[in-house]
């Protein structure tokens, strides 16, 4: 190499404007998500924010005390909400048929109920 060469400079060749590769978010390293200079400002200071609604810091656990003495088990059932239960159309009323029992046979232990085939005397292996 000569020194005419060391000494001679050329700005690289511009190349456009960039590839969608180059523009894809999820193309991208995490170091490059994170560099200052693309975004503009540092992502760690700008800190966390909350999620809307967030009320952890008034719950019981939060102070040393609460950590180290637990929660009583009423406390924490008062607590519990109930399941949502879906609500059901109507039913139709039972027809009182002969498929139902009365409630006087259910009042009744000693009340023996038989079916058909029981009051002939056929037992369930008889065909």
């Amino acid at each position: 190499m000569s020194t005419e060469d060391l000494n001679s400079y050329s700005e690289p060749q511009a190349t456009g404007s960039p590839d969608a590769v180059e523009t894809d978010p999820a193309g991208l390293s995490s170091a490059e998500d994170l560099d200052e200079d693309r975004i503009r400002k540092d992502p760690l200071e700008s800190g966390m924010d909350p999620p809307e609604g967030w009320s952890g810091a008034t719950k019981y656990g939060m102070t040393p005390w609460e950590e180290s003495h637990p929660r009583p088990l009423a406390d924490r059932l008062a607590e519990e909400q109930p399941d949502v239960q879906v609500d059901r159309p109507a039913g139709e009323p039972v027809d009182q048929g002969e498929d139902v029992v009365s409630r006087d046979a259910a009042d009744q232990p000693e009340a023996e109920i038989r079916s058909e085939a029981e009051q002939r005397g056929q037992a369930a292996d008889d065909s």
